[in-house]
């Protein structure tokens, strides 16, 4: 008997019995859906936690912060600290960063209140994504790139911002993009350091300085991005900041802004071996130093726990199908006893009884993978068609649940069913081979 007769006797055996099998390749198919699908939302976890992480540019960047003291050096920040600190090993670029409130006259629109950040241009060139326009220059005149959320700051006059349009939805319907309500390349600006004088009322009258005005313009607008500092805020070059501080030094102190003694800075690493130790050379010098990428090995230890516990639970429901497997083989040979006496009595060689019964169990398990794998493809379909944000097991998605099945995992879901199958079918091989064909016969 070769293996073509084992095949055809393993599938008449297994359809006589079908409701059995059925009701057994049901719980194999439970158990490939929960592994794949599980281990699919391991990988659509990661593949966020790549986009967002691993794959940002900020991940060589050290947010520097002037330090409470105690340091065995002094924890300001001025020019010379930061040249200092640019020949430290490891060190690629140094750059102080200031933050002024910026009030904006732009024709029947203003703003009440806008946060700029001041830093080189060079610096952040390759890190914005731009929607419109382009980077601002080097030049003492202020011209700025507006954040995606920092556009709803532009109001009509008399008009509020709102808030509220940026985080929420109504009757389950998302909010319309977010835009400048005018052509920022064609309408010139009027900025003034600080609050709107007038509706702030802060005027030379009750002692507080007025702010100068300059003009201005916007060179871009910034793509929409929930995890970017800079979707909230707006950036302008650091010489322009620097020129407005010193012209308004009064007023500019009363927001606790310095253009020479800077609270902030930006510290880029060379690689991201070099980050670590920057961040404890700093910490030591009485700095408040802050890294992504000083905390990578943590958050990829996270994600490889959230992985395994993934795959755990998937490993529980495959368990159980073995068992089901396992139970449906040692009934099958309960009830066949007089034809598998028959067969040894015959002089059928007790590897080829064993393999039949083998080669059963595999196919409850190819069977049930397979269907198992097919469904996994249709809830994935259903899954990835829906909208807005998620959380699943401790797992939160920003842009909505993505999984992703790719080829080798659907074959590695299936060999693992066919391999569960083959462990469940070898004890009730075994216990077939080791009936008596006598007693097998005569049905004792």
């Amino acid at each position: 008997m070769g293996w073509t007769d084992l095949i055809r006797f393993a599938a008449q055996n297994l359809w006589r019995r079908r409701a059995r099998t059925l009701l057994t390749t049901l719980g194999v198919v439970i158990g490939t859906v929960c592994i794949i699908l599980l281990f699919s939302l391991g990988l659509s976890s990661y593949r966020q936690f790549e986009e967002y992480f691993l794959n940002s540019d900020t991940l060589t960047e050290i947010q520097l912060n002037s330090g409470m003291g105690g340091g065995a050096h002094s924890t300001k920040l001025d020019d010379a600290t930061l040249a200092s600190i640019m020949t430290m090993d490891g060190v690629k670029a140094v750059t102080p960063v200031l933050r002024i409130p910026v009030y904006i006259d732009a024709g029947e629109y203003e703003t009440r209140y806008l946060s700029v950040t001041a830093i080189s241009p060079a610096y952040i060139a390759d890190t914005l994504e731009f929607e419109q326009g382009g980077m601002f220059d080097d030049s003492e005149m202020p011209q700025l790139v507006i954040g995606y959320y920092a556009q709803r700051e532009f109001v009509k006059d008399g008009e509020e911002p709102d808030d509220e349009m940026m985080y929420y939805m109504e009757d389950g319907e998302q909010q319309p993009d977010i835009s400048l309500p005018f052509d920022f390349k064609t309408q010139q600006l009027k900025m003034y350091i600080g609050y709107n004088p007038d509706k702030m009322n802060m005027t030379g009258d009750n002692g507080v300085p007025v702010s100068k005005r300059y003009p201005g313009a916007i060179t871009g607008t910034l793509k929409k991005d929930e995890g970017s500092e800079g979707s909230y805020s707006a950036y302008m070059s650091l010489s322009a900041a620097k020129r407005i501080i010193q012209q308004n030094r009064k007023l500019a102190e009363q927001y606790g802004v310095s253009a020479d003694k800077y609270t902030e800075a930006r510290v880029r690493a060379k690689d991201l071996d070099s980050v670590a130790e920057i961040v404890e050379t700093l910490t030591k010098m009485g700095y408040e130093a802050y890294s992504q990428g000083a905390y990578l090995e943590e958050v990829q230890k996270e994600q490889a726990s959230r992985q395994s516990q993934l795959v755990f639970i998937g490993a529980i429901a495959l368990f159980v199908s073995a068992i089901g497997i396992a139970n449906t083989m040692l009934t099958s040979i309960l009830e066949r006893r007089r034809e598998i006496g028959i067969m040894k009595v015959t002089g059928l060689a007790m590897k080829k009884i064993r393999r039949m019964f083998l080669i059963e169990a595999a196919v409850i398990g190819l069977a049930g993978g397979a269907i198992g794998a097919l469904l996994s493809y249709i809830i994935a379909f259903a899954v990835n068609n829906g909208s807005g944000d998620a959380q699943i097991l401790g797992m939160y998605f920003e842009q909505g649940m993505v999984l992703t099945i790719p080829l080798w995992l659907t074959l590695a879901g299936i060999g693992v069913a066919v391999f569960v199958g083959l462990v469940a079918g070898i004890y009730p091989a075994w216990k077939a081979t080791k009936l008596s064909p006598m007693e097998a016969i005569r049905g004792n």
